[in-house]
């Protein structure tokens, strides 16, 4: 009976050791994930006041105009 438990036991630890990998290795998909976000909304912020700026030279070229 001892060597069917150390078997369950030693089945058990090699599918926790690979959850951990699983999990571990998801933390830094997860931190790449959220660090490319991140950076995207640092693009899309800059591009929204760029073209911020542009719609008011527009409104001032327009105004200019008139």
């Amino acid at each position: 009976m001892g060597k069917w438990v150390n078997s369950l036991w030693k089945k058990y630890e090699n599918e926790l050791k690979a959850q951990r990998g699983a999990i571990s290795s998801m933390r830094v998909g997860n931190r790449i994930v959220i660090k490319d976000l991140e950076n995207i909304k640092v693009l899309v912020d800059k591009l929204g006041n760029e073209m911020e700026e542009l719609v008011q030279n527009a409104k001032f070229a327009i105004r200019e105009e008139e």
